[in-house]
């Protein structure tokens, strides 16, 4: 079926359309918002992500499942909880978009202060660098790496408000966008961050090389 037009759409009360309608608005105020910047155009967006999230996945928590092996074949798992989506809608829809379109991923830096993951075969960004001070670069958070950001992520190891917050890396305002969270007490995770430690690093800024990088082969939203 042929979707309706923008202009229409936006018409229509949104508890009335269909996710892909929803998406399509969504697409639209990306485009406008990576050209623009305009804060009424973010704030669409971010209403749009909201609002498809909540028809999505109504009001359950959303996590993201990860099984993960390394080069000597030892599995792991992680699971990245979402952060609220009133907090940072925009980031949590964008993330969850990578997930639903993964071809595949490794853990490929072991740096001090975080571990993060290179994305294969999708060539996207975020179209703005969304935060909330309510959910900072607090230590087991992930954010996603670049400016804009994506679809490369990491796991913050340690508090990384400085780094990666406000005003940080050169910028005067911008901050890394902060999506979810890892429960830092869960054994599972205990065991893979313990392995990551390990990964032999080629340089200071803690990338490794191929044989060292830790496999992603499954990821499921649950």
């Amino acid at each position: 079926m042929e979707l309706r037009s923008i202009e229409c759409l936006e018409d229509i009360h949104i508890d009335t359309l269909e996710l892909d309608e929803i998406e399509s608005l969504i697409t639209h105020y990306e485009n406008i918002v990576k050209q623009n910047k305009n804060i009424n155009d973010i704030n669409r967006l971010k209403y749009y992500s909201m609002n498809y999230l909540q028809k999505k996945y109504c009001e359950n928590t959303i996590s993201v499942l990860f099984e993960l092996q390394d080069n000597e074949y030892n599995n792991f798992t992680l699971i990245i909880k979402m952060a609220p989506i009133c907090d940072v809608p925009y980031s949590v829809y964008f993330f969850l978009k990578i997930i639903e379109n993964w071809k595949g991923g490794v853990i490929h830096r072991n740096a001090g202060h975080v571990k993060q993951f290179k994305v294969f075969e999708q060539n996207i960004s975020l179209a703005f660098q969304e935060y909330n001070s309510d959910f900072p670069h607090e230590q087991y958070t992930c954010g996603f790496a670049g400016r804009p950001g994506g679809p490369a992520f990491y796991i913050n190891t340690r508090c990384n408000i400085m780094n990666h917050g406000p005003g940080s890396q050169g910028s005067k305002t911008d901050a890394d966008s902060c999506f979810g969270r890892i429960n830092h007490t869960d054994p599972e995770i205990i065991k893979l961050l313990e392995r990551i430690n390990k990964m032999q690093k080629r340089d200071n800024s803690g990338f490794v090389n191929r044989e060292e990088e830790i496999r992603v082969i499954s990821v499921k939203i649950i």
